[in-house]
């Protein structure tokens, strides 16, 4: 349901009117079947404006002064849509965003690590920078 609202939607979704319009289109079964911005992982992004840091999109890092729900966009980003090529992938990936947070990269190196039979940390280590920033957290740069 997820893909499909994005693939039907040719900008960026508003985070609030996309877990409405998604939650909608899921059977009302009880709390079986209720959306989580977790459950996007490696299908979409959020969109960061590019003059602040990247932090995590877990919802257990989050602090609610990072939190403005009505202006936060998600921008649609399939792994499964991605080159399995490590440099081609990466380029695309830095190319949207400067840096990452290993988290945010998880679901986005799963499919490289399968195909090349690298680890997260050797394909990190050949292909991105790290530098702490500040708050705190390890982010990730494409090696230029």
């Amino acid at each position: 349901m997820a893909h499909r609202l994005f693939r039907s939607q040719k900008r960026h979704w508003e985070e609030n009117r996309f877990l409405l319009r998604w939650q909608s289109g899921l059977p009302g079964v009880g709390s079986k079947y209720q959306t989580s911005l977790g459950l996007l992982r490696g299908i979409a992004i959020p969109v960061v404006p590019s003059s602040t840091l990247r932090k995590s999109t877990s919802s257990s890092r989050s602090s609610p002064e990072d939190k403005d729900e009505s202006e936060k966009l998600w921008r649609y980003l399939p792994a499964d849509k991605l080159s399995f090529e490590p440099e081609e992938r990466l380029n695309t990936l830095f190319g949207i965003q400067e840096q990452w947070t290993v988290e945010d990269l998880e679901p986005y190196l799963d499919g490289l690590m399968m195909e090349t039979g690298l680890s997260q940390a050797e394909i990190l280590l050949q292909y991105t920078t790290s530098a702490v920033g500040e708050d705190g957290f390890k982010l990730y740069s494409l090696k230029r």
